[in-house]
């Protein structure tokens, strides 16, 4: 599937058990998708949207947020993994990423400045600042993004690298 829009809201619903994979352009403020089952594969550097919402029934999810300075996103999926990559020039914002059963591994810049709520793995030179993880780069009072990460049943991964 590939969508352009001019500005306004894309919205892309799948009830159907096959994958859904999306490539976007616009100059639009906001995207949402929905899968009751399948995968969801969405590239949005290239896009401007300054919020993304996804929902997955059962499957994975495997996302490439805008590159942009600010994005807000809510990525969801009640059962598969969750795989989200951060661009370089996303510094501001807020993620709230979370799997009822499976992974949530965050691909991340390492000078990236972060505000993490996770409790599991730490990468090296993060620091516990009233129950919220910083990266050094946030530590220096850099703008940071913040992230909520939650996997009921699966590991939290925030690999501080880049993504493969």
């Amino acid at each position: 599937v590939s969508l352009s829009i001019r500005s306004g809201n894309i919205r892309v619903d799948s009830a159907l058990e096959t994958p859904i994979s999306a490539k976007l352009s616009n100059q639009g403020l906001s995207f949402e998708a929905q899968s009751g089952s399948g995968e969801q594969s969405l590239d949005l550097r290239g896009t401007d949207f300054e919020s993304v919402k996804t929902r997955n029934g059962s499957g994975n999810l495997n996302i490439t947020l805008p590159n942009r300075s600010r994005v807000t996103a809510n990525l969801q999926t009640r059962s598969g993994e969750l795989e989200v990559r951060v661009p370089a020039g996303l510094k501001m914002g807020a993620l709230s990423l979370s799997s009822g059963s499976g992974d949530v591994t965050v691909w991340i810049t390492p000078d990236a400045a972060v505000r993490a709520t996770f409790d599991d793995r730490v990468p090296d030179g993060y620091a516990l600042r009233d129950g919220v993880y910083l990266s050094p780069a946030a530590l220096e009072g850099k703008p940071a993004l913040n992230l909520n990460l939650r996997a009921e049943s699966g590991e939290i991964k925030l690999i501080t690298e880049e993504s493969p």
